[in-house]
């Protein structure tokens, strides 16, 4: 944006027909005025955009908090609990979705996946639940808050390793991003002793 406005600016207001001093004078003229005024659309289009995603993005999670079943695929039977978190599989990639607390495991269920809108319009399109992950049984999960480690190219970056919630099982591992790591693990911890001592 501010190379495109000064472009136009430089276009618009050079005399491209004068010479010497004249067209010189208006060269600089329309780079003085084209620059600023790049620069301040570009700030103001940094805002509205901001705005717009952060508007976009708490109305996703109003949805997803609700149950929309455009969203949130139905939950798994005998469900107690839910804890909308992501999946986390690398330190670019998190899968959003919802953890349940059922009378026999705990279960990772992802949202719907994001779909075309011309493909969303198609009478034939049904989308398909995305696979569930069961951690279970309960007398194997071992809950702890720590911190995703990063390769050596992601740790020069400078950025700070992500605060998650380990989960290990008898089948595998996971990382579950959520707010309030510590809170988090007490309560899932609760429901993991509610669940063995049911058995």
């Amino acid at each position: 944006m501010v190379f495109g406005m000064l472009a136009g600016f430089v276009v618009l207001g050079t005399e491209w027909s004068a010479h010497g001093s004249p067209f010189w004078s208006s060269l600089w003229l329309a780079i003085a005025i084209g620059l600023p005024a790049g620069l301040a659309g570009a700030c103001l289009s940094l805002i509205v955009d901001r705005r717009e995603y952060k508007r976009k993005f708490l109305g996703r999670l109003g949805h997803i908090f609700s149950g929309d079943p455009d969203i949130v695929p139905p939950p798994p039977p005998t469900t107690t609990h839910r804890l909308v978190c992501g999946l986390l599989l690398s330190p670019r990639r998190v899968i959003s979705g919802a953890l349940y607390v059922t009378q026999t495991a705990l279960v990772f269920q992802p949202h719907f996946y994001r779909t075309p809108f011309l493909k969303r319009l198609s009478r034939k399109y049904r989308p398909g639940v995305p696979d569930a992950v069961e951690i279970g049984p309960p007398r194997t999960v071992v809950l702890q808050a720590g911190r995703f480690r990063r390769h050596r190219r992601s740790r020069s970056t400078g950025h700070h390793p992500a605060e998650v919630i380990i989960c290990r099982w008898e089948a595998a591992v996971a990382f579950f991003v959520v707010p309030q790591v510590e809170q988090t693990v007490a309560r899932l911890q609760r429901c993991i002793d509610s669940l063995r001592a049911a058995v």
